[in-house]
C-alpha cells in the first residue's frame, strides 16, 4: 500500500514522559451505532471487536487501562457497555480528538490498538510507531506492511476478538519488551516511512510509468 509519509519531527518520542504502572492502550477509531445488516459499512474500524475483547479482559486480573476515543461514538451504546464492566474505572471514553492533540495523546499510552476490519494503511499506525509506541493491529489492508509482528508491534486476525484478547495479553506481559519494540518502530519509520522516504517512493512510482 502506498503510504503517506510521517513527520518524524512532529511525531517523536518524549523520554521525559513518566509511564503509569499499568499498561495503557489507546484506540482512536470511534464506534458508530451497531447494525448487523451493515456490519462493514458502520464498523470498519473494528471498535466493536475491541469492546468484545475488553469484556473478556475485564473479567481477569490484568494490569491494563484503555482510552476509547474517536469520531462518531454512540454515547448510549458506549455508556451501556461501560457501565456493564467489572472495572469501568480502567476505561476512559473520549469523543473525536483534534489533530493537534493526537501526538500528546499517543505519548501518554504504551500501546495503540488498530482493530480495523477494512483498511488501506492508517496514518495512526505510522505516527504511533514514529513516536516509539508499539501498535497492535489487525491483518487488514496495509497494516501488516508497516507493523512488523514481534519487531515493532503485534498483528492479530481481523474480526476475531479472541485473537485480539490473546495478543493484548502477550503484549502487556513485559513492559521492557514494549520499549524495545518502540525503539524498533521509531527506527523503521525514520528509515522507511518518513516524509523523505515517502517522497522518494512516490518519485520511483512516477518514474516507473515512463
Amino acid at each position: 500500500v502506498l503510504y503517506r509519509g510521517v513527520d518524524g519531527q512532529r511525531f517523536k518520542p518524549n523520554p521525559s514522559i513518566i509511564r503509569a504502572c499499568r499498561v495503557r492502550l489507546l484506540y482512536l477509531g470511534g464506534m458508530q451505532t451497531y447494525d448487523p445488516e451493515q456490519y462493514g459499512a458502520l464498523n470498519t474500524k473494528g471498535g466493536h471487536i475491541l469492546m468484545e475483547a475488553w469484556q473478556s479482559l475485564d473479567q481477569e486480573k490484568i494490569n491494563i487501562e484503555m482510552t476509547f476515543a474517536g469520531p462518531g461514538n454512540d454515547p448510549e451504546l458506549l455508556s451501556h457497555w461501560h457501565l456493564g464492566l467489572n472495572f469501568p474505572n480502567r476505561v476512559t471514553i473520549l469523543g473525536a480528538i483534534k489533530p493537534y492533540a493526537i501526538p500528546e495523546l499517543i505519548l501518554n499510552h504504551d500501546l495503540v490498538v488498530i482493530p480495523s476490519l477494512y483498511e488501506g494503511l492508517p496514518n495512526l499506525a505510522n505516527e504511533a510507531q514514529a513516536m516509539g509506541v508499539p501498535v497492535i493491529g489487525s491483518n487488514a489492508g496495509g497494516i501488516p506492511e508497516t507493523v512488523e509482528h514481534g519487531h515493532t508491534g503485534f498483528i492479530f486476525e481481523r474480526g476475531d476478538s479472541n485473537s485480539l484478547v490473546n495478543t493484548i495479553k502477550a503484549a502487556v506481559e513485559d513492559k521492557s519488551h514494549l520499549k524495545k519494540l518502540g525503539l524498533n518502530g521509531r527506527k523503521k519509520m525514520l528509515q522507511e516511512r518518513s516524509w523523505e522516504a515517502f517522497t522518494e517512493t512516490l518519485l520511483e512510482k512516477y518514474r516507473s510509468l515512463r
